[in-house]
């Protein structure tokens, strides 16, 4: 069966452009790739016209993961999304979701040893607001996405993603890769933390006071809710931000007020300076005000009534 579906369209943030580039541009660009040996996807850039300002579609694949991006002549980026496959009983499913500015950094950052900013920005990473879903689809299925407009010619750019091949062998593959990549799973620690926020003491905690997994979590306070951290690309929920880390001590922006967290113990491993920063706002079940918590993912951390 071959069918094509369309996602909806996604509100974007303002993107305000130089001067345009003049290019002439016939057909969409194409990219095949393989997602693991046995699963091939091919990407396809739609809506873009003669006259209008050139694009170049990029894409990354890493640890099973797909990674895309929309640079424009000037080399500023106009869209990124990560791409995730999941095996579903009668087919595949493919998850789209937002991308953060550091993780495209690293995505597409060259591999040398100076760096080298990979892409421009006049202003915020344009991504997509949510995780969004194909559904269970099958080979030779394709997907539509609208990423954002040509202000120079007023079409829609968008990509339209089909699944080529899929295999058992490939799933059986891409399945052994993630976990491969769990086994190097970053463990972060919260531990003794004083929680300052705008300056001020909101909390410390005794020394003894300590959550260390994958993903971990802290109260702060009945009124400000709870925020959580992991270093691993973002499943179902959706971050709030991006934290950063500087041996034990973890700072982060909510609704506009600076915290700093300082804790007796270094945040997360050697070389980690970010992470995801996620919110929850309504309490959380069996606790209240400040605490730690720990867990194998921001999702089961978030909704621990699933796990009932």
């Amino acid at each position: 069966m071959n069918s094509r579906h369309r996602l909806g369209t996604i509100a974007l943030m303002a993107w305000t452009m130089g001067a345009p580039v003049l290019a002439q541009t016939s057909g969409p660009a194409v990219a095949r790739i393989t997602v693991a040996d046995g699963i091939e996807l091919e990407l396809s850039v739609t809506g873009v016209r003669p006259n209008g300002r050139d694009l170049e579609p990029r894409v990354q694949v890493q640890d099973g993961d797909v990674y895309r991006m929309i640079v424009d002549g000037d080399g500023y980026a106009r869209f990124a999304y990560a791409l995730r496959l999941e095996a579903r009983t009668g087919g595949v499913e493919l998850l789209f979701r937002p991308v953060r500015l550091h993780e495209a950094m690293q995505a597409f950052a060259p591999r040398q040893r100076t760096y080298v900013s990979p892409f421009r920005l006049d202003s915020g990473l344009a991504t997509f607001s949510d995780v969004q879903s194909s559904g269970t689809i099958r080979p030779g299925d394709s997907i539509t996405l609208d990423l954002f407009e040509q202000r120079e010619t007023g079409h829609r750019v968008g990509d339209v993603v089909k699944v080529t091949s899929v295999s058992v062998a490939g799933l059986a593959r891409l399945a052994a890769l993630r976990t491969r990549r769990e086994d190097n799973r970053p463990v972060l620690t919260v531990a003794g933390m004083t929680i300052r926020r705008a300056g001020r003491v909101l909390n410390a905690d005794r020394p003894g006071t300590l959550a260390t997994a994958h993903a971990v979590g802290l109260g702060l306070g009945e009124k400000n809710g709870t925020v959580f951290f992991s270093a691993e690309p973002p499943q179902t929920e959706v971050p709030y931000g991006v934290a950063t880390i500087d041996g034990r001590v973890l700072r982060f922006t909510l609704d506009g007020v600076e915290y700093e967290c300082t804790g007796s113990e270094p945040v997360g491993p050697p070389g980690l300076s970010s992470v995801w920063m996620y919110v929850l706002r309504e309490p959380l079940p069996y606790v209240k005000g400040f605490f730690v918590a720990g867990g194998d993912s921001v999702d089961v951390l978030m909704n621990p009534r699933r796990r009932q």
